[in-house]
C-alpha cells in the first residue's frame, strides 16, 4: 500500500501518545488509578502508534484523505 500518513500527521499522532505512555507510568494521577484504565490508555496508545509507525492509516484509506506529500 503506498503511504498516505504524511510526517506533520505523525508528528500529530506520536507526540500525545508519549505523552499517555508517560501518564500510564506515573502512579500519582488519580485518572489512571485503576488497572483497567492503565490499559486502556496503553492500548490506545498502541494503537495509534500501529497507525503511525507504517504511514498508512486505514480510515485515509477509505475516505481518500491523503497528508502525505505525494
Amino acid at each position: 500500500m503506498t503511504p498516505n500518513v504524511g510526517f506533520i500527521d505523525r508528528l500529530f499522532r506520536a507526540v500525545p501518545v508519549f505523552g499517555l505512555i508517560t501518564l500510564v507510568c506515573a502512579s500519582g494521577v488519580p485518572f489512571l488509578a485503576t488497572a483497567s484504565m492503565q490499559i486502556a490508555v496503553a492500548a490506545l496508545g498502541v494503537v495509534i502508534l500501529a497507525v503511525a509507525a507504517p504511514r498508512i492509516d486505514p480510515i485515509h484509506v477509505i475516505s481518500g484523505i491523503k497528508t502525505c506529500g505525494g
